[in-house]
Formats: structure tokens, C-alpha cells, sequence
């Protein structure tokens, strides 16, 4: 079994992770793919510092359902 808050937080720390290493210039092949485990409506994507929009458009990209 796993704890879904555990869980969260711990996406949520790859997430910011891998925006960081975004910001910093990192290709987006280079970082964590962690948008094709959460969507936008996930309710640890409301927390992120960089918003939904970021997440929805890369699962667009990747024809994965918003």
C-alpha cells in the first residue's frame, strides 16, 4: 500500500526539481518526465509554483488526455 499524500509530495518534489533544472536551461529531454504520471486536474499540481498550464501543454505535446 502507499499513502496517497505521501505520494504527492514526493511528485511534487521531482516536479519542482525538474522545473529548477528547466530554468537553469536544461532541455526538456534532460529532465524528469513527471507530467505523464500527474495531469492538471491532480490536486498536487495546484501546489506547483509553475501552474497546470506547464503540465497540460506537455501531455498535449505528448497526446496524453489532459
Amino acid at each position: 500500500m502507499t499513502c496517497p499524500v505521501t505520494i504527492g509530495y514526493h511528485l511534487r518534489t521531482v516536479a519542482e526539481a525538474a522545473n529548477e533544472d528547466l530554468e537553469r536551461g536544461m532541455s526538456l529531454s534532460d529532465v524528469a518526465p513527471f507530467w505523464r504520471v500527474i495531469d492538471a486536474r491532480t490536486p498536487t499540481v495546484r501546489k506547483l509554483s509553475f501552474g497546470a498550464e506547464f503540465v497540460a501543454a506537455q501531455r498535449k505535446r505528448e497526446g496524453l488526455k489532459p
